[in-house]
């Protein structure tokens, strides 16, 4: 079994975070990029046969937060499914 797990936090990603007030243009446009960059290589990974799971940094934050991601990724680990993504929506709707 091939798996790779990454954090990510929105900024990098371009999700769910406010775009800096010096100069918005430069870091829509990267954050943009991020987006379609990721999800890429996303693709290609689980094309070669990987297992994704994208955990999410506002997941982390809290203890309590951190052991539901936990539970979350072994239950995913144990399952069939190809791909995951854990963020602060999905630790609220499993608790």
């Amino acid at each position: 079994m091939l798996l790779t797990i990454r954090a990510q936090d929105a900024v990098e990603a371009g999700l769910g975070c406010q775009i800096p007030s010096t100069r918005p243009e430069f870091w829509q446009a990267k954050f943009d990029a991020n987006v379609i960059r990721d999800a890429a290589i996303r693709d290609q990974l689980i094309e070669a046969g990987w297992r994704v799971a994208t955990v999410w940094e506002c997941s982390l934050r809290k203890t309590d937060q951190l052991a539901t991601t936990v539970e979350l990724l072994r239950a995913w680990r144990l399952s069939d499914s190809r791909q995951l993504e854990v963020g602060e929506m999905d630790i609220k709707h499993s608790e």
